[in-house]
């Protein structure tokens, strides 16, 4: 990029310097986008990105406000009926035309050079592409989800202090189908092995001994059915018919209860806790909380990252997790008031599940801490890292 760098700045350099000397030409200041609308009879988001073309420190800033071919004709218009100078109209043209002779170089056309920047821009955020990426998924995959939450609880171990069980209440909100579809899985899940740590469901069913990890009171299919399967150790739900668009529109929530699985203080082969949650749905928004003792150490180190897993699950190679990291923020906010952590507007049933889900683990939620990781379109399929270092004993 260290060369289209040096030409855009060049070329942004002249832009500007056109703008200036042609507004000057009329008595107009470009600094005051809503003067210089009322004066050129111009539209005033059309003066307002030519002011932020002049203002912004960072030419890939400027380059999302320079106007189309369309919008470029009816400012100089404006110019020309204010009888402004040809050779200053001319001139701002001809540096417009060389900025997309150095695009067209580069990227071959402002499309391409869009998504580009929008991992470059200091403020960009990947936000158009992760809108894109979701419009394509859905439409590729025939589905979309309003909402997706994952909700772990850390639960101390009654035998060992020094380690937690871990609750995990994961789930979809407004599950959409866009096209008819038999069959559509929604949740898969390998069965707990006699060698590792006993996982079970956090809200059985029946008899008991059913591995059906479905919360059946919150989760609903209007016109369709949910159906479970089991084929080895491998465990999966589906819905099976229903129609297409908001009348079918599905809440599917899930809970297990893993024991003594998530180490409270450092050990030599385990000095940090991790948390990643799996992101391979179209989703419009997402939620990931962890919930905290509050006499848990070590919360001063915590962190969030998100990394793209094109080629395979999260890796625990520093290196490799390095490079697959998306420049998307990934803020985290540090949650104490109960009431407060369950108002997740996007998600209705959020507190009434996690109301029972304290019950059902005889824990108070006044004795936690929330640790909140949101996220408008996350992009798939990724990983959201969630991590602390843990206390030495």
């Amino acid at each position: 990029m260290t060369a289209f760098r040096n030409e855009c700045e060049s070329v942004m350099q002249r832009i500007r310097s056109a703008v200036e000397r042609l507004n000057a030409d009329v008595a107009v200041n470009p600094l005051k986008p809503q003067d210089a609308s009322r004066a050129l009879k111009l539209n005033k988001n059309l003066t307002w990105k030519f002011a932020r073309i002049l203002l912004a420190e960072e030419c890939f800033d400027a380059i999302p406000m320079l106007p189309g071919p369309e919008g470029v004709d009816i400012y100089l218009r404006a110019f020309s009926s204010r009888g402004a100078d040809t050779a200053l109209i001319d001139a701002l043209r001809a540096s417009l035309r060389e900025f997309d002779d150095v695009v067209a170089r580069h990227f071959g056309n402002r499309a391409e050079l869009d998504l580009v920047l929008d991992g470059m821009r200091q403020d960009g955020n990947l936000e158009t592409s992760r809108r894109l990426a979701f419009r394509g998924a859905a439409g590729v995959f025939g589905f979309q989800v309003a909402a997706r939450m994952t909700v772990q609880i850390l639960v101390p171990t009654k035998e060992d202090p020094s380690k937690s069980d871990i609750a995990l209440v994961a789930g979809v909100s407004g599950l959409r189908r866009l096209r008819p579809m038999a069959t559509l899985p929604v949740f898969r899940t390998a069965q707990s092995n006699t060698s590792g740590p006993t996982r079970v469901p956090l809200f059985p069913v029946g008899d008991h001994s059913s591995d059906d990890y479905l919360v059946h009171k919150f989760s609903s299919v209007p016109h369709g059915t949910i159906e479970t399967a089991q084929t080895g150790d491998k465990f999966s739900v589906q819905i099976k018919g229903g129609p297409v668009g908001r009348i079918g529109d599905a809440d599917l929530f899930f809970a297990m209860r893993t024991a003594a699985c998530v180490n409270l203080l450092h050990r030599p082969n385990d000095p940090v806790n991790e948390f990643v949650t799996q992101i391979s749905v179209p989703c419009e928004y997402l939620v990931t909380d962890l919930f905290v003792p509050r006499s848990a150490q070590g919360l001063d180190s915590i962190q969030a990252s998100i990394h793209a897993t094109l080629s395979g699950p999260l890796s625990a190679d520093p290196v490799a997790r390095e490079i697959a990291r998306l420049p998307i923020d990934c803020e985290i906010e540090v949650i104490e008031d109960f009431a407060t952590a369950c108002n997740v507007e996007r998600i209705p049933k959020y507190r009434a599940i996690l109301e029972d889900a304290f019950v059902r683990l005889e824990q108070r939620p006044e004795d936690y801490v929330l640790v909140r990781v949101q996220l408008e379109y996350p992009p798939l399929p990724c990983a959201v890292l969630v991590r602390w270092e843990l206390p030495v004993k």
